[in-house]
């Protein structure tokens, strides 16, 4: 039995389960993901669940626990598309890294009832967001051909046209959202690399450009955009 480590939020967790189905089996391996913020344990141990990879989430503080960590440990599921791109400590203790799988597995149930699906906020702090009279424009034009699902946390959408499912779903049922949706519309998170490796078109705005250089697989459909006038289905 494999032990992994892995941290960050559902991104990373994305991010960490891509590399994870590139090099290992379900039943070969336990993953502990540590994070930094204990509100997030929830919502990270749902989504390793949905996909059936056997793992702990925990409160950790890195710095303090990587080198204890890394004696009980046998790999780290480093949250890079590659093993090339890196600016982390982490790599002292765990140095081999490699290429995640890009079109990962992925576990859910098929719904008929998506089609373009907009993420207006990523993560869990709300520190990437859409801009809110962009996005009404955005949706105005998009709407008159297409259905759009609201999906996340944050400010209901319910004056917008589609559907808003703000606040409204869980882990799984996002899941499945995202992965029967034909286009993912918002900024860099879990909704965005999730549908990216659900071979979906991704359309991300750009809120850290290095951070998404890191993360994005060149195989993926993803167009980054700093404005909503550029996305065009």
């Amino acid at each position: 039995m494999y032990k992994l480590l892995t941290g960050g939020g559902l991104g990373d967790a994305m991010i960490a389960m891509a590399k994870f189905y590139s090099r290992f089996v379900l039943e070969d391996c336990q993953v502990t993901h540590g994070v930094s913020h204990r509100q997030w344990i929830n919502n990270i141990q749902s989504l390793y669940n949905y996909q059936e990879i056997k793992c702990k989430v925990e409160y950790t503080i890195w710095r303090e626990e990587i080198e204890t960590k890394s004696k009980i440990h046998d790999y780290f599921l480093h949250t890079t598309w590659n093993a090339k791109i890196h600016e982390d400590e982490i790599l002292k203790y765990f140095p081999e890294d490699w290429e995640i799988e890009p079109f990962p597995p992925l576990k859910y149930n098929k719904r008929q009832d998506v089609d373009i699906v907009i993420s207006p906020v990523a993560c869990m702090e709300f520190k990437r967001k859409l801009n809110d009279s962009s996005l009404m424009k955005l949706a105005d034009r998009i709407s008159k051909t297409n259905h759009i699902t609201y999906v996340g946390h944050g400010r209901p959408m319910n004056h917008y046209p589609g559907t808003s499912l703000i606040n409204k779903t869980t882990i799984p049922e996002l899941v499945d959202i995202i992965c029967s949706a034909n286009v993912v519309i918002g900024a860099e998170g879990l909704v965005t690399w999730l549908g990216a490796m659900a071979d979906k078109k991704v359309f991300m705005q750009i809120d850290n450009l290095p951070g998404i250089k890191r993360r994005q697989h060149p195989k993926w459909n993803i167009a980054l955009f700093n404005d909503m006038r550029e996305v065009e289905l």
